[in-house]
């Protein structure tokens, strides 16, 4: 009984919780070399939830999945290898994989998907 409650109590905020975050900040990373813009950059778009699901939105398209989600309170972490690229002209060639790191208590997310690695603030999502 205690282990279906302890069980029950760290599933519930899995199914409760979307967010949405925006990048101030764009950093790509390339062949070991990242290089920072603040100036004239179109926000990346990225929504998740702590089922696992979420979208990363990029310029012209968005990298969609479910994937993997840890729940260790107040840390989330989502995680999909090879995620597919939305625009099916470059589907294939704009694969990624997607992490995102995020702590609840500060809002912030830590996202990584094809070239970007963004710290983003977020908040909650309907």
């Amino acid at each position: 009984m205690a282990c279906a409650l302890y069980a029950a109590a760290f599933a519930a905020p899995l199914r409760a919780e979307s967010w949405h975050c925006r990048n101030t900040l764009e950093v790509q990373c390339h062949a070991g070399d990242c290089t920072a813009a603040d100036d004239g950059i179109t926000p990346l778009d990225v929504r998740f939830g702590t089922d696992g699901g979420f979208s990363v939105c990029a310029y012209t398209g968005c990298w969609d999945g479910a994937g993997t989600a840890v729940w260790n309170p107040p840390h989330l972490l989502i995680s999909q290898a090879q995620v597919p690229w939305s625009d099916p002209s470059r589907r294939d060639g704009n694969r990624a994989d997607v992490v995102i790191a995020f702590d609840s208590t500060d809002r912030i997310a830590l996202v990584k998907a094809g070239g970007f690695a963004l710290p983003m603030p977020c908040s909650p999502s309907s």
